[in-house]
């Protein structure tokens, strides 16, 4: 019969067995791909043999009445696998899409080989196939993933047991379990690990137990409401000294909200009788798995019977982890940052402006985003290890063109670098990073996209801005691009005078010749005068002729036309303007000239004292010196000349004249050389007196 719906199957097939055993021991046996002891498969289809749910928790091969008491495919009681290997998939035991039980079974120093795909060192369950073991004891196993037990898309229902010293160099040293998203399961529940002591297992990632869900974010599954349910019960076991090499000593999870822990209290679980054609078995009716039960609160929950589980290396995760149920996003220029929220899960649209979305503003279309940087944290708000496969994408609305990095590989840091974005012109827009096949809600990116600058212009579709060409510039993208001027230079967003022409401000076209060349000319004035009319036009500015970032003129000058000169410069007649020298050296140059004026003025002074006894001797006939001074005169050259004349009897008349070199000659004064002070003399030799008071200037 074809069925329309999902049903139970049980309740239209009897369980059938075909093959069982009892004290039986496998020993040393070597498989080349799969199963190194026992291969039990399935070719009806899965949902025709399998039961897809948990059994009861005292199966056996029979009850004591001598019924069956299970309800297994294949189901060995008091056995013992040791020693077995395989490539593959089970190193003992391998189920393949049907049911296969064990009770008070061991399990010890089996293996698998292959270091990559391989899983289960002692037990391997895949594609819908159940395992139901009670009172197991799974030691020395090894194997890549789950080195005692490996569940791949199938049951692990597990009570009783001891996982203690097993090896997977991968992930999962004791158990690892891995379901898709999208499958169903009896009473919500896939797997459960309940009365068991999982102890001293060692891996890479998740020295005790593992548990991963694979495929879609089920929280976003257009069947959220199927989906909702628990992958995995832990329910008073115990986790004990366990050891992972990067994270999650005791557990790793990708999935925290579906697997609940039960610290101290059984699985809640109802169990009947079924009876079809006379035939009857035990099973179970019904599952209660208490909502707030996750593994939300961490090992703190079960802290009496979770202990010494250890983590090698530091800052990568405790002895429980998750994968990254979070996220933050972090600009590398801005240094701002937006977190992922689960409330903003639907619609992150809803977060803006709560810290929850990431601004880039001032981008320019068509160029690479401002680098970006993700970080991806676990359950627990630690770095979180992240699965391979999982994938960073962007997402974004009609009209935008996101090209280069648009998709990365998710890592506990991933940067972004290489994401070229390109949308209309002057508008904003939402981006979103989205997590591909991780439980992590997206983070919401605000992309504002710049309008054109000075010396650019928009295409066509208004969604570039194209800068002008050689010879031409644009103060506004309004404006378009023009032809440079004469006698000027232009960048796109600039127009600089040539040497010896001047302009009013820096955003006009014309050009004005200097009143000399020398004044609008200095080393490297055209890049000097681009560079800051660029800075300022960029802004929204401009620069004019008197403000200092915008220097036309040469040193000295300035004005209009640099036509002045500036403080501490004079001009000359040629219109040149001259460095005058510093201040203060000019205050002590003219203090020092008064002070000379004023010796020398002294001097004159005192040199025009003897002139009344030279009036004196005058009346008597005697001969005087005659000197000529000049207002203006401030010891300058002096000049000398003695006059004689023929002397009377009683002696010789002499004058002397001096002048100053530049002035008429005033004020004479005469000074005496009475032959009375001549003494004794003989006759017809000349009397002269031995002073000079013209002298004393020099003095």
């Amino acid at each position: 019969m074809q069925l329309e719906k999902i049903i139970d199957v049980r309740m239209y097939a009897v369980p059938v067995h075909y093959m069982n055993g009892t004290n039986v021991t496998f020993l040393d046996n070597v498989a080349k791909r799969d199963a190194g002891a026992v291969f039990v498969r399935s070719l009806a289809r899965p949902e025709d043999s399998s039961r897809l749910g948990i059994s009861p928790d005292g199966i056996s091969l029979l009850t004591p009445d001598g019924r069956r008491n299970n309800e297994d495919v294949a189901f060995f009681q008091d056995s013992t696998f040791v020693g077995n290997k395989c490539r593959r998939y089970g190193g003992a035991l391998f189920v393949l899409s049907t049911t296969v039980g064990c009770s008070r079974c061991e399990f010890v120093n089996n293996s698998v080989t292959i270091k990559s795909i391989s899983f289960g060192g002692a037990v391997a369950a895949q594609v819908l196939g159940t395992f139901h073991g009670r009172g197991l004891v799974m030691s020395g196993n090894k194997a890549p993933h789950g080195g005692g037990i490996g569940c791949l898309y199938a049951i692990c229902d597990i009570v009783n047991a001891t996982i203690e010293g097993n090896y997977a160099s991968q992930r999962g040293g004791g158990v690892a379990i891995q379901f898709r998203a999208t499958q169903l399961f009896d009473f919500a529940l896939a797997s459960r690990l309940e009365q068991c002591i999982i102890r001293n297992n060692t891996s890479k990632v998740a020295g005790g137990l593992l548990l991963l869900v694979v495929g879609a974010d089920v929280a976003r599954s257009p069947h959220k409401e199927i989906f909702q349910q628990f992958f995995l019960v832990v329910a008073q076991s115990q986790l004990i000294g366990n050891a992972a090499k990067i994270t999650g000593g005791a557990v790793y999870t990708n999935a925290p909200d579906y697997m609940a822990v039960l610290c101290d209290q059984p699985l809640e679980k109802r169990e009947v009788v079924r009876s079809v054609g006379g035939q009857k078995w035990l099973e179970v009716a019904d599952v209660v798995v208490p909502r707030q039960s996750s593994l939300f609160g961490g090992s703190g929950a079960c802290a009496k019977i979770w202990a010494d589980n250890t983590v090698e290396k530091q800052g990568r995760g405790g002895p429980v982890a998750t994968s990254g149920t979070s996220a933050r996003v972090c600009g590398s220029r801005s240094g701002s940052c937006a977190v992922s929220s689960r409330r903003c899960k639907r619609s992150p649209r809803k977060c803006d402006g709560e810290g929850l979305s990431l601004a880039i503003a001032n981008h320019t279309s068509g160029e690479l985003l401002d680098a970006f940087g993700v970080e991806v944290f676990d359950l627990f708000n630690r770095p979180a290890l992240q699965e391979s496969g999982l994938k960073i994408t962007m997402g974004t609305g009609r009209n935008v063109l996101v090209t280069g990095q648009v998709s990365a590989p998710l890592r506990t840091v991933t940067n972004i670098t290489e994401l070229r974005f390109q949308a209309k012109l002057n508008r904003t827009y939402d981006m979103f990073v989205n997590f591909r096949r991780a439980f992590i809600p997206p983070v919401l990116l605000r992309v504002q996209v710049r309008g054109c600058l000075p010396g650019e212009v928009p295409n066509k579709n208004e969604d570039l801005c194209v800068a002008c060409g050689e010879d031409m510039y644009s103060f506004s993208p309004e404006q378009g691009c023009g032809a440079c001027p004469e006698n000027a230079r232009c960048g796109a967003s600039t127009v600089t005078p040539e040497a010896g022409y001047w302009q009013a401000t820096s955003v006009s076209a014309r050009m004005h010749l200097c009143t000399s060349k020398p004044a609008c000319d200095y080393e490297d004035r055209g890049s000097i005068l681009a560079a800051r009319a660029r800075q300022a036009h960029s802004g929204g500015g401009f620069l004019g002729f008197e403000d200092g970032e915008y220097q036309q003129c040469s040193q000295g000058y300035g004005g209009v036309l640099c036509g002045t000169c500036t403080s501490s410069y004079g001009k000359v007649r040629s219109g040149e303007c001259i460095d005058c020298g510093n201040r203060r050296k000019n205050i002590t140059l003219a203090c020092l000239c008064g002070i000379w004026y004023a010796i020398i003025v002294f001097a004159v002074a005192r040199s025009t004292l003897p002139a009344e006894r030279g009036n004196a001797a005058l009346a008597q006939g005697r001969p005087m010196l005659t000197a000529n001074t000049n207002p203006m005169f401030h010891g300058n050259n002096l000049t000398a000349r003695m006059e004689t004349s023929t002397s009377t009897s009683t002696g010789y008349d002499t004058s002397i004249e001096l002048q100053s070199m530049g002035g008429s000659m005033r004020s004479p004064v005469r000074i005496d050389t009475g032959r009375e002070k001549c003494g004794a003399r003989t006759e017809g030799s000349p009397c002269v007196d031995q002073r000079n008071f013209a002298g004393d200037i020099f003095k």
